[in-house]
């Protein structure tokens, strides 16, 4: 007898024929079935409770993207990241990475390091769109510590004190705040 004909008021009597090929997947199939209608359905999500669940693919090609970063290959980092928005136009990370490779940093954290505020960059701005929670507060806490270091640098210069900045500058007591704030995002990365 074919299941689909059996009444369904016996449905919950139904019987599986183990000698047929492809039992063990009706079998699962079944079971899954049940177990579903069992769970509650899911809370539609909000505007302020989006997560960012990237779709199949997706993910593999953000790391290619983030591995040529790390070698410098600017290029192809972005295309790898044009891929990803290909798929998925509002994934931030795609932004970020894209970001990255247009200033030509090899990682997310040097991106407190550079010269112009990363509001300038529409990149940061759709990245900032779309991100999760975390996501956006380590790039907002990156732009931060380029206005506050742009802040200094501007103090520096109206009293006639400014020196070009480099690895023994950013020892000085005043970029206490500035090397506080970079450690503060690289610990959110």
């Amino acid at each position: 007898m074919d299941p689909y004909d059996l009444p369904e008021a016996f449905s919950h009597l139904q019987a599986q024929d183990m000698g047929k090929l492809g039992f063990m997947q009706d079998l699962l199939r079944g079971i899954k079935k049940i177990t579903d209608s069992n769970k509650a359905p899911a809370a539609n999500p909000t505007a302020d409770s989006v997560v960012a669940v990237p779709p199949s693919g997706v993910e593999s090609l953000v790391k290619r993207g983030y591995l040529f970063l790390e070698d410098s290959n600017w290029g192809k980092a972005d295309e790898y990241f044009d891929r990803v928005l290909d798929i998925e136009p509002e994934y931030a990370p795609a932004y970020v990475g894209k970001l990255c490779a247009e200033l030509k940093k090899n990682r997310e954290v040097q991106l407190g390091q550079n010269e112009k505020p990363l509001t300038d960059y529409n990149h940061y701005q759709k990245a900032i769109r779309f991100a999760d929670e975390p996501l956006r507060k380590r790039l907002e806490t990156y732009n931060q510590a380029i206005l506050a270091y742009q802040q200094y640098l501007g103090l520096q210069v109206t009293l006639g004190l400014y020196q070009p900045v480099g690895a023994a500058t950013l020892q000085l007591p005043a970029y206490l705040p500035l090397r506080v704030q970079m450690r503060k995002a690289a610990t959110l990365e």
